[in-house]
């Protein structure tokens, strides 16, 4: 599993009293990439004396000059394949995305993002493993966990959106949860339409009440499946802006989208699909300026070389 840490990491050799028994695992270019297992901790030097040792937990421990940073894999995704008859829809895909992690699928339409999106929800039948938390993904423990915001809303026609979230605060059991709702419904201007049933909203309301469903029981995983489809700007913005949140709250967030002037600057890894799989995954390194941007190398594959594979 790779993930990027510090776009301030430079060469280890500059990290005093780190033995190169400790470092090994550093993945290409000193950069800011890392890999890492159960068994082995990695070391990594910054500009500062601090010095990062990774291990897979969710903790940041501050012992003298030596910061642990530990991080947790929110979900693992391993060999899924999707099959409808001959046609494979996603072939032995594996990725996992952390904590406090943007992780995005871009492609073309028909590339099997949406397919892939369905199986990590519980949605599809499939081949391979998929943990949530480190539940099976059909499990309650898992979908307790979980958000999952379609592309096309399922909204039902004759409940209110006051209705919709009192309905799914009782499907979470939740508690003391109106005044969250009622932060949803301002951000996304459906306050004073909370009165309203579904089959009254527009696509966008429908779009809005959705996010706003797979907010309220705040999941740790939130899966967005063409999230800005059909939203107006100031939903948009707020949107982008929930993103960033969630992120800094620790959530794992995986978007699927085809439009990527969507997912802008704040995504943490990139992975570009064809044809059911994964022909590339980038990593956003601030500062980077020697490798193609998310945008030149979804252009190489999907038009130019990976296109014609």
């Amino acid at each position: 599993m790779q993930r990027v840490l510090d776009q301030r990491v430079v060469d280890q050799r500059k990290c005093h009293g780190i033995t190169p028994a400790k470092s090994q695992g550093i993945a290409g270019r000193i950069s800011g990439t890392a890999q890492w297992s159960d068994d082995h901790p990695i070391s990594f030097a910054l500009e500062s004396p601090l010095c990062y040792d990774i291990k897979l937990t969710n903790r940041f421990i501050q012992i003298g000059n030596i910061l642990r940073l530990e991080i947790t894999t929110m979900f693992v995704v391993q060999n899924v394949t999707k099959k409808y008859g001959s046609l494979i829809a996603n072939n032995d895909i594996s990725f996992s995305v952390a904590d406090g992690e943007i992780a995005v699928l871009v492609g073309p339409n028909g590339a099997g993002k949406s397919t892939l999106i369905k199986c990590i929800a519980g949605l599809l039948r499939f081949s391979g493993n998929i943990e949530i938390c480190g539940y099976p993904n059909k499990s309650l423990d898992a979908k307790r966990r979980l958000g999952y915001i379609p592309e096309m809303p399922a909204i039902y026609d004759l409940l209110t959106i006051n209705e919709h979230l009192e309905f799914i605060a009782r499907a979470y059991s939740l508690d003391h949860w109106q005044d969250y709702a009622g932060q949803l419904l301002e951000r996304f201007e459906l306050t004073d339409k909370a009165d309203k049933l579904g089959k009254e909203l527009s696509k966008g309301m429908q779009q809005k009440l959705s996010i706003c469903c797979a907010l309220l029981h705040k999941p740790q995983i939130l899966i967005f499946d063409e999230p800005l489809v059909g939203l107006d700007p100031h939903a948009i913005k707020e949107l982008k802006n929930m993103f960033r949140e969630l992120k800094a709250d620790g959530c794992a967030i995986l978007i699927s989208t085809h439009m990527l002037d969507s997912v802008e600057d704040y995504w943490d890894v990139a992975h570009i699909m064809m044809r059911g799989t994964f022909a590339a995954t980038k990593r956003n390194i601030g500062g980077d300026t020697d490798e193609k941007s998310l945008e030149e190398l979804f252009f190489e594959i999907t038009e130019g070389k990976g296109a014609e594979a």
